[in-house]
């Protein structure tokens, strides 16, 4: 078993046609490239007992994802799906360059109009799931894993973070930011505190994670310590006020901004 499924294993579930919010106006050609709809009306015309072979691969090294929801997407919108010959890797397999990953046999006006889509759906379920697996394997140093969340809200469009934060699971996060990015699942959002909480409290990043500590105490305690732009400071603050009760700390600072620790220490640079 590859080195991904391992991690998952009794975690990943198949997923259904139920999991899935599709438009409806796939159905009507809506999402296709218009020379896929043309060579369907082509083929119902002059080629109706074709049978052809349609196979999917990737050119470099990943982690595979999308496969659920590409299968539940041809069994929705395909004609006679029944009659298709669907073969396929399954979310989290480590794949290689050039390696077939899906095929569809059967008559090319039943699931043709679906291709770009099918690529569109793999390609980037595949590049969410595999560069949080990247992120995940640099987390992990000395045979010990560190907890990775995925905050990618604020990186696209909010239609897509319910595949994202499914993706971002099957690369190995352990935590989504958004509930809607736990959707496909089943879990919650969770994630760690806004420079606006902090701010409200005047930067005093203590009294900011005690109210957030005292509101919901059930959550695993990560204090935001950049807010100040002297995190070693506000670190060593947080940790002697909560102990064992701070999980992790989360920084976040500017690539254009330097930590008032190195200006007080210029001669360590």
């Amino acid at each position: 078993m590859k080195e991904i499924e391992q991690k998952l294993q009794g975690k990943i579930k198949r997923l259904t046609n139920k999991t899935f919010k599709f438009d409806e106006r796939i159905k009507e050609g809506w999402f296709s490239a218009v020379y896929f709809l043309k060579t369907k009306k082509i083929v119902e015309e002059y080629l109706p007992d074709n049978t052809v072979t349609m196979q999917f691969f990737q050119k470099g090294n990943g982690v595979l994802c999308g496969t659920d929801e590409v299968i539940a997407l041809i069994h929705t919108f395909a004609e006679h799906p029944e009659s298709l010959e669907i073969k396929s890797l399954k979310d989290g397999d480590k794949i290689s360059p050039f390696e077939p990953v899906l095929t569809i046999e059967g008559s090319y006006q039943y699931f043709g109009y679906l291709e770009g889509i099918i690529d569109g759906i793999l390609s980037r379920r595949t590049s969410v799931a595999t560069n949080v697996y990247n992120v995940v394997k640099a987390a992990r140093t000395s045979g010990k894993q560190k907890p990775v969340i995925f905050m990618g809200d604020r990186d696209d469009h909010y239609t897509q973070q319910a595949g994202d934060g499914y993706a971002a699971f099957i690369g190995g996060s352990t935590a989504q930011a958004t509930h809607a990015m736990n959707e496909w699942w089943g879990k919650k959002g969770m994630g760690t505190m806004p420079h606006a909480l902090i701010q409200m409290f005047r930067g005093d990043v203590v009294a900011a994670t005690k109210a957030y500590h005292k509101m919901f105490p059930e959550d695993e305690l990560m204090a935001l310590v950049d807010y100040n732009n002297d995190m070693i400071t506000d670190s060593l603050k947080l940790a002697k006020e909560f102990g064992e009760k701070l999980t992790a700390i989360r920084v976040d600072t500017s690539g254009t901004m330097v930590d008032k620790y190195f200006l007080r220490n210029e001669h360590l640079m």
